[in-house]
Parts: C-alpha cells; structure tokens; sequence
C-alpha cells in the first residue's frame, strides 16, 4: 500500500527544514565567514564541465559551491573563471544573508579584473586524457 504525500505542512518535513537551513545558515555559511574573518566566500563553483556522453547521458559527481547558499536562502553569483581542456570553469562568490549587493559588486570586480570569459564553442567531441 502507497502511503500518501504528508506535505509542507508534516511536523517531520518542518523540522528537517529547519535543520538544514541552520546547517547551511548559521553553522555553514556564517560560521566560515566569521572564522575567516571576512564578508564573502570565493570558491570553484565545480569542477570543469562534463561531456554528456549520448548513451549515459551526464556523468559527473561531487559538491557544487551552490549547494549551501541555496538551502540557506544566501547570495550566490557564479562568473566564468576561465577553460580547463577547454572546458569551461566558474567562481563561485558567496556572503551572509541579505548581502545581495556584495556578492554583485565583487563578482563585477573580478570580472573586470580577470576577463575570464570565453565565447562558447559547440563542439561535437573533445579530447580527454583518462
């Protein structure tokens, strides 16, 4: 027998809620700003960009520099950092809540600074060294 859906408003689904945003909020994002004494994170947003194969369709795996700014409900920009075999790369800019504008102003600086952005290229394969 299928039980159903409980919903937002199951007393379970409200306190994981609240369990995640504390994690990724308080005793993630903030606390890493507060330790490292600064007012924005800068990180790889992922590794470089994965070939879809047509057969298995995209393979990748690992942690995403969105993750935690996207439970928490923080800030986060990602600008182009450059090509890694020719694959494209972004960085990751992250702050506390409610510091829309500082994740923006030091996302245009880098972007000013580093002119990273390269037009995109539709390519049917690539070389890849495994």
């Amino acid at each position: 027998m299928r039980t159903r859906p409980r919903g937002l408003d199951d007393p379970a689904y409200k306190a994981a809620r609240a369990t995640s945003l504390r994690l990724a909020g308080a005793q993630g994002i903030d606390a890493m700003l507060r330790a490292a004494g600064a007012q924005i994170l800068v990180e790889p947003t992922y590794d470089a960009a994965w070939l879809t194969d047509p057969v298995y369709g995209d393979t990748y795996a690992g942690p995403s520099a969105a993750t935690l700014p996207a439970v928490a409900g923080y800030p986060h920009l990602t600008v182009p950092m450059g090509l890694v075999r020719g694959l494209p790369v972004g960085l990751s800019f992250i702050a506390t809540k409610d510091a829309d504008q500082t994740v923006l102003r030091a996302g245009y600086a880098y972007e000013q600074r580093a002119k990273a952005r390269s037009a995109p290229r539709y390519l049917p394969t690539i070389a890849v060294d495994r």
